[in-house]
């Protein structure tokens, strides 16, 4: 029997963990290592050594009644300057956004509760009912 929600759910909270500890466990092991004398944690920084890659973007559009076409009504005239004032918040912002990641992960993960208990309990009836047949296959 698989335990896809259970799994999901654990993998959820490992992440969480993860976002949430990253900057602290960097620090942990350039203090326990002396020989390290390369390291980094952060928004683009590095993209070989990337955590996760995601691609945002900001849109912006009208339509008009009787009509199902929509078209963008603002752009950025310099989208490079654009894109580094963006990671440069990020940068700024970086602590209260991996906590609020993390917390977005947890929050997840309580969300799916309901179904990871329904999902033990159909384990633990299976597992009652081949213990039963077992038991009546030996007598």
């Amino acid at each position: 029997m698989a335990f896809e929600k259970v799994d999901f759910v654990q993998a959820l909270l490992d992440d969480a963990k993860m976002l949430r500890t990253v900057k602290n466990d960097l620090v942990k092991i350039i203090k326990d290592k002396p020989n390290i004398d390369k390291y980094g944690a952060g928004f683009c920084l590095d993209k070989r050594f990337s955590m996760f890659e995601t691609t945002v973007s900001f849109d912006s559009w009208i339509g008009h009644y009787g009509s199902s076409s929509c078209s963008t009504f603002s752009h950025a005239i310099k989208p490079e300057e654009v894109r580094k004032a963006f990671i440069q918040y990020l940068k700024t912002h970086e602590d209260e956004i991996l906590f609020w990641m993390s917390k977005f992960l947890v929050d997840q993960a309580n969300s799916l509760g309901g179904v990871v208990k329904k999902e033990l309990e159909e384990a633990k009836l299976a597992i009652e009912k081949l213990q039963s047949e077992l038991q009546e296959a030996t007598r």
